[in-house]
């Protein structure tokens, strides 16, 4: 029983200090009223990629400089692109009470809009070739989530979505065609040839 016990305390710590990996994120993007809210769940590395982005931010003094980057940072790096295709403003930001982990970042992201027709999120790209952004949309009736990485950072909802509802129909009608013209082959009778003499 005791080794039971054991087993489960050395698992239970091992998950506990488990950390995300430093090149993922998370974003949930929400409706709110007339704005756009995004959860974020960055990991402590976003440090690093705001020093990388403004150098000048190593020899800041006050928590000011760093809101002032960080705010310039998500401008460039989390565009949200609405059904007229104008880009959404960002409106500002605040960052959440930690939740048990320290080696993340939460944040609520305001956005002065209502619709959302096109991601672009390059967060922390700038810092790691092989970023990983995971991107949930729950919005209306959409709820889909997306990665963003080098190479694919922009999320076009409607035409993923289209894709997406497009497959499954056109998967059953080539399983159907095809299970039609087995039964048929199957039904049809093979003319008679006479062998050669």
């Amino acid at each position: 029983m005791k080794y039971v016990v054991f087993l489960c305390s050395f698992l239970l710590g091992n998950h506990l200090l488990h950390a995300h990996e430093v090149n993922e994120a998370f974003f949930t993007i929400k409706k709110q009223g007339d704005q756009i809210v995004v959860e974020t769940e960055v990991p402590w590395t976003l440090r690093n990629a705001l020093l990388a982005f403004d150098p000048k931010l190593e020899h800041a003094t006050s928590k000011q400089e760093f809101e002032s980057t960080f705010f310039r940072y998500i401008q460039q790096n989390l565009i949200i692109v609405d059904a007229e295709g104008n880009i959404v403003p960002l409106i500002g930001f605040k960052e959440l009470e930690r939740s048990g982990h320290s080696h993340q970042n939460d944040l609520i992201l305001w956005f002065g809009g209502t619709t959302v027709a096109k991601i672009t999120n390059t967060v922390m790209f700038n810092i790691y070739d092989d970023q990983v952004n995971y991107t949930s949309i729950n919005i209306n009736e959409e709820r889909r989530t997306f990665r963003t990485k080098k190479g694919k950072s922009v999320v076009i909802i409607d035409q993923e979505t289209r894709e997406h509802r497009i497959f499954f129909p056109l998967l059953a009608v080539f399983v159907l065609i095809t299970g039609l013209l087995l039964y048929i082959k199957d039904r049809i009778p093979r003319p008679f040839f006479p062998a050669r003499i």
